[in-house]
């Protein structure tokens, strides 16, 4: 019993810490948890807004090619 008791007791003596820091970061986090949530959101527009110049480059780049054979001609 004591055997199981003293691993016990290094196993609490070893998580304890870190359960006091994930603690802290669970209070961090939610205290910006609407800041992170407006990012996310920037984070998501951008990268669609990022997705469709890229379609229009592209779009536009074959036009310009298309035009340049054209003139070529």
């Amino acid at each position: 019993m004591w055997t199981a008791e003293q691993r016990c007791l290094t196993s609490l003596a070893l998580l304890q810490p870190m359960r006091d820091r994930l603690a802290e970061v669970v209070t961090i986090h939610t205290g910006h948890a609407d800041q992170i949530a407006a990012l996310e959101t920037r984070c998501r527009t951008s990268a669609f807004a990022a997705n469709r110049a890229t379609q229009q480059v592209e779009v536009s780049g074959r036009a310009v090619t298309a035009h340049a054979k054209r003139s070529a001609s």
